[in-house]
Formats: C-alpha cells, sequence, structure tokens
C-alpha cells in the first residue's frame, strides 16, 4: 500500500528546504500544511518564546504537533522525528543513484532527520486511502533538535494524551533501537586571575594558566568509567605573550548514563578549581546547564513490547537493544513521564557530506509505522 516513489519524492522535497537548527520556519510552515491535509488536528506550540534566547535567527519555529483519532482502542502512540539539520544544510542537492540517495558532497544529505518526516507522512497518507483502522495517533515535529534538543526542552507537554513515544532518529535499520541514553551537561569555567609583566614582574600577577594546569592534574578527562565522559573541548585566554595570563575560558560537557555521577562530577569541577583558585588568590565563575537527563527503559515496558510484535510482522531480523551517548529528543520524552525509544530510520554517516540513506530503509521505516499504529 506504501507509494514508493511518493515517499522519496515527498523526502526529496523536504531536503530543498534550507532548514539548519533555527532555521526551519518554511519546513515548519510546509508540513503543517500536510498534516492539515491528512485530517489530523495541528497546534503549534509556543517553544519560541523558550529558546530564542539562544539564536538571533529570524526563522525559528515552533513546534508542530498532530492528533489523529483512532478507531482501535486501547494505549495511543506518538511518532517524532525533528525538522532541522546541521550544517552545511544549504542548498542541498540530494541524487539517487539506485537504491541509494547522498548529497552532492557539499552539504549534508538531511536524512538526519527528514526521512523520518517523510515516512510519518507517507504513512498516514496510507492510512487515509485506505481507510486502516489504528489507535490514536500523536505526531510531534520537533524544532531545534541537533542543539541539544532545544525544541524538545520546551514543547508543550500538555498537549499529549498518550505515554509511549517512537522517535525515529537513530543511525541504523529499524532494526536498531537505544533503549538506555545519557544526562548531558555543558559548562563554563571563567577563572580569573591578574596581569602584570612577565619579564619585569612576574611574580605580581595571578597566573590564571597556574590554576588551570593545576586543577587539571586533578580532573581525569576522556572517559571516567564505563557511564562517564567528561571533555574540555574549548580552551581561550591570555593578552599578550609577555603578559601573565589574567583571565582564561574553559568550556566542555559531561556525559552519564547515572545522573548521580553527573551532578557529582560537576561539583568535583567546581570544588577543584574553586579551591586552586584560592590558593593563587584568584577566583572562579563555574556556570552549567544541564541539557539532558539520562533515561532506561525496560525490555517489559509496553512500548518495547509493541515495538517486538511490530517488528516481527516485517522481518525475522535480530533486535539491537542499543545504549546511546548520545541525546535526542526522546531524552525530553522521558523526563516527562512518557516511555519512549529511538528507532533507527536508515540515515548512515550523519554530520557530513558523505551522509546517505537506502531507500529501501525510508519505506522499512513507513512499514514500521503502519504496524506500531495497529498494536
Amino acid at each position: 500500500m506504501i507509494n514508493n516513489h511518493r515517499l522519496i519524492d515527498e523526502f526529496i522535497a523536504l531536503t530543498k528546504f534550507d532548514s539548519e537548527s533555527y532555521n526551519e520556519l518554511d519546513i515548519q510552515r510546509y508540513v503543517i500544511e500536510k498534516l492539515k491535509e491528512l485530517d489530523l488536528k495541528v497546534v503549534e506550540d509556543n517553544s519560541i518564546d523558550n529558546y530564542k534566547k539562544y539564536t538571533n535567527s529570524k526563522n525559528i519555529a515552533n513546534n508542530v504537533y498532530g492528533y489523529l483519532k483512532g478507531d482501535i482502542e486501547g494505549k495511543g502512540i506518538i511518532l517524532a522525528a525533528h525538522l532541522d539539520t546541521v550544517s552545511p544544510g544549504i542548498n542541498k542537492n540530494a541524487i539517487i543513484n539506485g537504491n541509494k540517495i547522498t548529497s552532492d558532497g557539499k552539504t549534508v544529505l538531511g536524512a538526519d532527520d527528514l526521512s523520518s518526516v517523510a515516512a510519518i507522512i507517507e504513512a498516514l497518507r496510507v492510512i487515509k486511502e485506505n481507510k486502516i483502522s489504528h489507535k490514536d495517533i500523536e505526531v510531534i515535529f520537533f524544532v531545534a533538535e541537533e542543539p541539544f534538543a532545544k525544541g524538545s526542552r520546551y514543547f508543550d507537554y500538555s498537549l499529549l494524551k498518550s505515554k509511549e513515544a517512537y522517535v525515529f532518529d537513530l543511525e541504523g535499520n529499524i532494526n536498531d533501537v537505544a533503549i538506555k541514553a545519557p544526562a548531558i551537561a555543558s559548562f563554563k569555567i571563567r577563572i580569573n586571575g591578574k596581569a602584570s609583566h612577565a619579564g619585569f614582574r612576574p611574580e605580581d600577577g595571578i597566573n590564571a594558566l597556574t590554576i588551570l594546569n593545576k586543577a587539571l592534574n586533578e580532573i581525569n578527562l576522556g572517559r571516567i568509567d564505563d557511564k562517564t565522559t567528561l571533555n574540555i573541548g574549548l580552551i581561550n585566554g591570555g593578552s599578550g605573550v609577555n603578559i601573565v595570563p589574567d583571565l582564561i575560558e574553559i568550556k566542555g560537557e559531561i556525559r552519564s548514563l547515572d545522573n548521580n555521577i553527573l551532578d557529582t562530577e560537576l561539583k568535583h569541577l567546581n570544588d577543584t578549581f574553586d579551591r586552586y583558585a584560592k590558593i593563587y588568590n584568584g577566583s572562579i565563575d563555574f556556570t552549567y546547564e544541564k541539557e539532558f537527563s539520562a533515561y532506561e527503559i525496560d525490555n517489559n515496558d509496553n512500548v518495547i513490547k509493541r515495538y517486538n510484535k511490530a517488528i516481527n510482522k516485517i522481518n525475522n531480523k535480530k533486535i539491537n537493544y542499543k545504549t546511546t551517548f548520545g541525546g535526542s529528543d526522546n531524552n525530553n520524552l522521558n523526563m516527562h513521564n512518557i516511555k519512549g525509544i529511538v528507532v533507527g530510520n536508515g540515515m548512515r554517516n550523519v554530520h557530513s557530506k558523505e551522509e546517505y540513506i537506502l531507500i529501501d530503509d525510508i519505506i522499512d521505516v513507513t512499514k514500521l509505522i503502519l504496524e506500531l499504529v495497529k498494536e
């Protein structure tokens, strides 16, 4: 019942939009009209009011929510994907070569995550055209997913009726499913010293670099344990080779599959830098933002059982339950007491100009959606 040509044409049409993060207004308007054509009740939330502080873009958009009443009793289902792409994502040009779709090598393709948007739209078309019975369907097209899922962070969760979500945003095929993901916190530490001439009066200064060096000797970088990583990715400071540096700023992140460990590591960072700053008569400004909380879905949860039943009707391949160290919209769904899993949508080499997807995988995602809404 799936119209393969229409499905791929829809995906290609979606990739034509320049929908880098915080620039989704045009594609948002497009998908709103598509959902309305398919008789969904469509609502825009007011997420812009909360996340606009992160950008100066004039093309930001709200999240899109759609509701389709079902005729099968039982728990409804949430289908989710995101509308934004990473850069370079301007003037994307998708090229079909047999079963494979790539970009022209100048930009990303946008299969992350527009292939999932296309699959959801096609599944809704098939349902309408063939009058397929289904449970209540709720669709969310999130914006600003790539910058730590700002769109879903501020989504209006009071709109949702269902408690089970399927987020199609994982590299791999439909037999790949992420059931565990980390908490993530980004941090910034400003180390304040005192400038002085490095040749004539170095002892009169307070070297911010010395404070940084001493603190880093007590900080584990990289993989701290099997649940946690810590990285300092940006270091800026100093004003001249002959001046004792009075200001150094570092930025980094912590990821952990355990929320408590994340909190412990944040405290350890703050305490260590603060202690050495005081020893050398300097000071620090420590700020952080918790981007995500960790979650884990149990195999006995209904969201997994429904997924298993649906997959078994499509193929007999092994299901790969995965732990991911990346965050997604699903982290925020689970924070709001919605059991969600992240399902593979066929995309490969994401966040690069070598990104590609197989047509068969987009079709499989559509098949899976059609089975999920009936379970």
